[in-house]
This record gives C-alpha cells, structure tokens and sequence, in this order.
C-alpha cells in the first residue's frame, strides 16, 4: 500500500493512506516509520508544514534515518527560499547601509550556491546525493562542526556547515556534472577563491535557522 501511493494521489487514496498511518500511530506511537510515511505523503501533496511535523517527530524517534534527514532538508530549504531574496536586484533594495549590503550580498551569493549545488546533485544522485557527491575530507570536517553547533542547528542542512573552499571542492568533484550548466568551471572556482576570505570574516552565513529565543536574545544583547 505504501509503494502505490507515489503513483496515486487521488483524493481517495491520500484519504486511504491517511487513515492506516494514523491507526498505526495510534497503536504504536513510538515507532518511526509510520510518522515517516505519513509526512512522505505529506510531502508529495505539498503539505509541506504537516510533512515537517511528521518528519520531525520520526526524526525523534529514529535519529540517524537518512531518508528523514533528507527531505527535512528540502522542506526547510523552500522554507528558506520563500523568505529569501531571490535575485541580486531584490538583494540590492535590502538596505542603503554598505556594511550591511555586503552582508546581504555575500549570505544571497552563498544560500543561492548552496541551493544549486543541492539541486544539481539531487538531480544525479538523487537520496544519495550527499554520500555520491560530496568529498570524503568535506563530509570529515562536517561531521566535526555539527558535533558543536547550537541546539537548532542539529538537523540544518549539511551544506550549510561546510567552508567556502569546500564548494569549490564539490564542483571539482562532480566536474562533468556541474559543466553542464556552468559554462567555464574554472572562473566559478576562482569567483569562490576570491570571495572566500570576504565571506569568512562576515559570517558562516546560518542565521536564518536560529529560534526566535535566541534571535531576541541576541537583540537585548545588541540594545
């Protein structure tokens, strides 16, 4: 019943579906993959709010189930899209201030990086586009830094903990791939070279993900 559901989503079914998940919750609400599949359903009909709370909640339940991690990552990705510029001249409006400006600049450069990277690799890889497409020396220091990072940054996705270099080391890695859309690889990987010490004495460029909590507390702190 779980593997029909991908190549039926009519009403009656996701409605079918639904029910046995619930049922199974109910009997069992301390396994994981009921919630799992319930928030993939979720997920394939654009309840992406109801899919988050199910993944999260299997998330809790079974801490290291890739798949989960996996499209926990795309739905705060469209989160993050949603209230993020999209193009350099939305950017450009965002303040007059010149120290702020190249802030915006540099966190707009690197979350769109990121997005395409993720995009291109998903496309290619698909689940495994992680494990397939990224360094082994990159997937090393991301273990490190996630070790470390604050409370809410535990399931932030992986790109968003890596160096700037290291992007440079993903598109090196998967040249053939990223040559299809990128017309000279080697002026993309001295664009990131010369940004690079710019980016790293602004900022890792992860705010977005912080709690409110913490997000006022910053503020009083400012004040």
């Amino acid at each position: 019943m779980f593997a029909k559901y991908r190549a039926d989503l009519s009403h009656e079914h996701i409605e079918e579906i639904e029910i046995c998940l619930r049922k199974a919750i109910e009997l069992s609400p301390g396994l994981w993959a009921p919630h799992y599949y319930l928030g993939l359903l979720f997920y394939l009909t654009e309840r992406y709010p109801d899919a988050k709370a199910e993944f999260e909640t299997a998330l809790k339940e079974k801490e290291d189930n890739e798949p989960t991690k996996y499209y926990l990552d795309k739905i705060r990705r469209k989160e993050s899209d949603y209230s993020f510029p999209l193009n350099l001249d939305d950017v450009m409006v965002i303040t007059s201030d010149p120290v702020l400006l190249n802030h915006a600049l540099i966190e707009w450069f690197e979350n769109t990086l990121r997005g395409l990277i993720q995009k291109v690799l998903e496309a290619e890889y698909k689940e495994e586009w992680w494990w397939e497409g990224i360094p082994g020396d990159v997937m090393v220091e991301y273990g490190k830094r996630s070790q470390k990072c604050l409370k809410e940054e535990r399931n932030v996705p992986q790109l968003y903990f890596l160096d700037f270099d290291h992007y440079k080391k993903i598109i090196h890695k998967n040249q053939k791939i990223f040559s299809r859309i990128m017309q000279d690889l080697k002026e993309w990987e001295n664009r990131i070279e010369n940004l690079e010490s710019i980016r790293n004495s602004i900022m890792p460029c992860r705010g977005q993900y912080l709690s409110d909590e913490r997000v006022s507390k910053t503020e009083r702190k400012l004040c």
